[in-house]
């Protein structure tokens, strides 16, 4: 089996599709339940759940810094972690809603000296052996290599401050439409940050960042899991819907204000209130996709002009 993984991630490019397999074939190699692979955020700070075998039943994994948790100390020590009484060993810090589990192995994920991220597994019931520790320092190694090369790739398509797709990532995941696409639902939003200046004049600029962040997380939670969310520039978002005609993308649209005024920005005891104003748009049979992001930032331009914290749509 480790030599068809070997095989198999030289046929692959997809950092998804890696992810996937690498934690795939991990679970099914140490017979293990549960599996994951986190990679640390661009600062190196923290360990985000990049893939997990468990995914569709936990839909917000637990989060560790560098040095937190049995995952956190793999990460620092850049070497294998294997306990059988795992919730008892030192570095052990328990997370509310994660699995009740006796064993724990971990091995890093190197990009030459440095850590990229956490390979590991968890067990009920059953011990990792030191064979096992061998099979996941190879399979970690095998795979770091293209697993590195993939996260480049998608670092290069982020945001690096919201973590949302910039315009690199945009033309990757929203490629031109011609006449000769599927005819099938397609929609799009403009969101824009109202009175943003202000925000940065009144609280300055990285507060002004927090807002941005903040924002664009209430924006992922109103789409559904693999729509794209892109920072179009500034204050301002493209949120893409595949498969969805006008009427739910306004509902989308319409969640995603009411999300926003609703839950202001934590800034210690003085949260910070903002909203948004968005314009929606359905594509026409034979649009381009220029011609679709024009209609739907002229209905945004209209939310604008017709006094903000609004969604209208393009018909």
């Amino acid at each position: 089996m480790l030599t068809k993984l070997a095989l198999d991630l030289q046929r692959r490019v997809d950092l998804d599709d890696l992810l996937r397999m690498v934690v795939d074939r991990t679970s099914v190699l140490l017979g293990a339940a549960h599996a994951s692979v986190r990679l640390l955020d661009p600062g190196g700070a923290r360990l985000l759940a990049a893939y997990r075998t468990d995914e569709p039943q936990q839909s917000e994994p637990a989060e560790f810094k560098r040095g937190e948790g049995l995952v956190g100390w793999v990460a620092e020590h850049r070497d294998v972690l294997r306990s059988n009484d795992a919730t008892n060993h030192e570095a052990f810090v328990p997370r509310p809603g994660t699995h009740v589990f006796d064993a724990f192995i971990g091995a890093p994920l190197l990009a030459g000296t440095e850590c990229m991220g956490v390979l590991s597994a968890l067990g009920k019931d059953i011990e990792f052996t030191e064979e096992d520790a061998a099979v996941i320092a190879l399979v970690a190694a095998v795979c770091s290599p293209y697993l590195e090369i993939g996260r480049l790739s998608r670092l290069s398509q982020v945001d690096p401050l919201t973590g949302a797709l910039n315009r690199r990532g945009l033309e990757d995941s929203f490629p031109e439409v011609t006449s000769e696409t599927t005819v099938e639902p397609l929609s799009v939003i403009m969101a824009d940050i109202d009175w943003f200046k202000r925000i940065n004049d009144s609280y300055g600029h990285a507060a002004g960042d927090e807002v941005l962040k903040h924002v664009t997380r209430l924006l992922s939670e109103s789409v559904r899991v693999g729509d794209p969310v892109v920072r179009y520039g500034g204050e301002e978002f493209l949120l893409v819907l595949p498969a969805v005609g006008l009427k739910r993308a306004s509902w989308v649209a319409e969640r995603a204000r009411v999300a926003i005024a609703s839950q202001p920005t934590p800034h210690g005891g003085n949260p910070i209130a903002a909203t948004i104003s968005l314009g929606v748009a359905e594509r026409r049979p034979g649009e381009s996709r220029g011609e679709l992001l024009a209609r739907a930032d002229a209905a945004l331009y209209e939310a604008k002009r017709s006094g903000r914290d609004r969604v209208c749509r393009s018909t």
